[in-house]
Formats: structure tokens, C-alpha cells, sequence
């Protein structure tokens, strides 16, 4: 996890992102993540 933590925190301060910028992407990235779970429960057959 510290490695992913480092390049993001790179990534983070190479593209000036604000704390309003991230609060919105990880917004987005928990919406995808809730998304992808919720159609695996329902369908667990499909990858």
C-alpha cells in the first residue's frame, strides 16, 4: 500500500490537484469501486 500511497501522493503534487480536486476523485473512485462490487454480488459468474 505505501508504494501505491507514494505514487499517488507524486501524482498528486505533479498535477497541483487541490483538496477539493481529491475529496471529488474520491468520490468518483468509491461510486466505481460500489458499482463494480454491487454487479459482481449480483453477478458472480462474470468477471
Amino acid at each position: 500500500m505505501s508504494d501505491t500511497t507514494s505514487w499517488i501522493s507524486e501524482a498528486i503534487h505533479t498535477l497541483g490537484l487541490s483538496e477539493n480536486d481529491i475529496h471529488l476523485l474520491e468520490e468518483e473512485a468509491n461510486a466505481q469501486l460500489y458499482d463494480a462490487l454491487e454487479n459482481h454480488l449480483q453477478h458472480p459468474d462474470q468477471t
